[in-house]
């Protein structure tokens, strides 16, 4: 049970703390185009994103060494993925030019 406790803390903090900065960061950007927020944005948006991408795989690979819990492989899988992929397409579309 503390295993599991300690995967949810993990996950919370460092998974969706970062993506909510990064939406709450990208919100206040649009909203005032002179802040420092906005011409740091991409980089923003980047470092956030690892960050995230790096907590899941630490919550897959404590999940591997402890409990084993299908939900926590899931979760973080699906985390990991979805969060390369907005990675990816959020890097591509920014060196466009949009």
């Amino acid at each position: 049970m503390k295993q599991n406790i300690r995967l949810t803390i993990i996950y919370l903090v460092g998974v969706m703390l970062p993506v909510v900065l990064l939406l709450i960061n990208g919100y206040i950007a649009d909203k005032n185009t002179l802040s420092w927020n906005y011409d740091n944005e991409k980089s923003i948006f980047i470092i956030t994103l690892i960050t995230a991408i790096l907590f899941c795989t630490l919550t897959v690979y404590l999940n591997y060494r402890a409990e084993k819990k299908g939900i926590w492989y899931t979760l973080s899988i699906t985390s990991v993925v979805a969060l390369l992929l907005l990675l990816y397409f959020g890097i591509s579309i920014s060196s466009l030019g949009f």
